[in-house]
């Protein structure tokens, strides 16, 4: 397996085999794309195409179904409920509504997978990832010009989940929080009770461990557990496990988790646990390529992001649910009414032959009869389960109807309100509860201050979420200039949605 780890200033290759640990057998880096790729869009095709087509041959890199682990905000991830369904086509067709309904992308390529049943509620618990199609699209046609086929496509951030996801059967706690970073971003991941809950990612501005570096993963951990109190979480996690932190990395960051709480305890995902090299890594290379070594462990779920790219039509969804659910009941119904014909039938005949009740009977227990009726109770059964299952449906949609969703207009709110202020990314959001948390950071308090009353002003005036400050602190960082420092004011606020919103 081939990953192709590609960020807006290089991209890194990891071969190797999946599995937990990975087997990486070798790794090649390619520097000088900054301002060819921006926010993971390739924004100058031929200028990629003339430095990586000669280093993918130097190297004599494979070809075909190779996977690429992206650095990008144009791919979403987050969880959803959904009916329980027999044939997956009937899950597919609910997704696709799901997806167009939900999704802050106009034209987005998806995939999904089950974390979970409740047999009791007949419901299950999604994790969906969406992506921009333009975004899958200039990667996968860019590729292909240089003669390589993309079949899969993630994200830093989605890598480490499923990663994790796969680690969780060796992790018996009841709630954990998994918590890694590279240079740039820090994510951190949730498990309750065994099963993926929650994840955040979080852009990172100080030096790979550092001191102030253990302090900016210290606020992920505080972001989880306000999510957690947002979301009527009654079990705080109590184990934090550090994936790919090690030395004086690790240090750092368990000095600043015990400095806020004692009772935590704190355990290392050893390097040989997450994978297996066949020549030494050096420290800052594992940093710099540890997505791409959780990637060749994150694709085992299939290739559904790219396979929706080759598939989707640019409206999307083309079938609607309507037609979707009749499809499903065609086939069941048509076997149910033609028993019921053969039966009547069967029965008027003998009525008009002047048969008795014996005869009727035993003309019943012909073989042909009894394959009827067994016939008939499989498409009967069928049906039911079809409609059970339909009526369920109709019910979690109208449920979920009123779940609010964080879409353009409110991220065009945001984004009206943070102009020439402070820069921003999503940090968290619950559907459920329509808690949306955003990471604010300005290089001044006033900034901070003045983005807030912003807020507060825009939802006075336009409705459909309140504010509520959630405090920002102030990270200071080393600068060339010995004896000069400088720092960024970093405020974390949580919107509440009124229901409805953004529908």
């Amino acid at each position: 397996m081939l990953v192709a780890y590609l960020q807006d200033t290089s991209l890194s290759v990891v071969v190797g085999k999946s599995g937990i640990p990975a087997a990486v057998d070798g790794c090649y880096r390619l520097d000088g794309l900054r301002g060819i790729i921006r926010d993971g869009v390739i924004i100058d095709p031929e200028a990629f195409r003339s430095l990586v087509e000669p280093f993918w041959k130097e190297h004599q890199l494979e070809t075909k179904r190779v996977k690429v682990v992206v650095e990008t905000k144009r791919i979403a991830v987050r969880t959803t409920e959904a009916p329980v369904f027999k044939k997956e086509r009937d899950l597919r067709a609910y997704m696709q509504r799901e997806v167009q309904t939900q999704s802050r992308f106009s034209d987005p390529c998806y995939e999904y997978r089950t974390i979970s049943t409740d047999a009791a509620t007949n419901t299950a618990r999604m994790l969906i990832t969406t992506a921009d199609k333009s975004l899958v699209e200039r990667i996968v046609g860019t590729f292909k010009q240089i003669g390589v086929e993309i079949s899969a496509i993630a994200t830093p951030y989605t890598s480490v989940i499923s990663f994790t996801e796969r680690m969780r059967g060796d992790r018996t706690d009841d709630t954990v929080l998994f918590l890694t970073s590279d240079h740039d971003h820090s994510v951190a991941v949730l498990f309750k009770a065994g099963l993926y809950r929650y994840s955040s990612e979080q852009h990172l501005f100080t030096d790979y461990g550092t001191p102030d570096f253990g302090g900016e993963l210290l606020r992920s951990i505080t972001g989880i557990e306000q999510f957690i109190q947002a979301d009527h979480i009654s079990e705080r996690f109590d184990l934090i496990c550090l994936l790919g932190l090690t030395g004086p990395a690790s240090d750092v960051v368990e000095a600043a988790i015990r400095s806020y709480d004692q009772t935590l305890r704190i355990a290392e995902v050893r390097e040989d646990e997450v994978f297996a090299a066949a020549q030494p890594l050096a420290s800052d290379d594992v940093v710099d390529i540890l997505p791409a070594i959780l990637g060749l462990g994150a694709f085992d779920n299939g290739t559904a992001l790219v396979d929706s790219y080759k598939t989707i039509t640019g409206t999307g969804m083309t079938t609607s649910d309507k037609g979707d659910l009749i499809g499903a009941l065609k086939v069941p119904v048509i076997c149910a009414l033609a028993c019921i014909a053969a039966m009547a039938g069967l029965l008027a005949w003998n009525a008009a032959t002047g048969g008795q009740a014996d005869s009727i009977r035993n003309s019943l227990m012909t073989p042909d009869a009894l394959k009827q009726i067994s016939a008939y109770n499989t498409a009967k059964s069928d049906n039911d389960l079809a409609a059970a299952t339909q009526d369920s449906a109709a019910r979690l949609a109208d449920v979920q109807q009123s779940y609010p969703v964080p879409g353009s207009q409110l991220e065009a709110a945001i984004d009206e309100c943070a102009s020439g202020l402070v820069t921003w990314t999503p940090y968290g959001y619950s559907e459920t509860t329509g808690q949306y948390v955003i990471q604010a950071t300005a290089g001044n308090n006033d900034n901070i201050s003045t983005f807030v009353e912003r807020l507060g002003a825009k939802a006075s005036e336009t409705g459909g979420f309140t504010v509520a400050n959630s405090g920002y602190a102030y990270q200071e960082t080393t600068t060339s200039t010995p004896g000069k420092t400088q720092g960024d004011w970093t405020l974390y606020v949580t919107l509440s949605l009124e229901e409805g919103e953004g529908r």
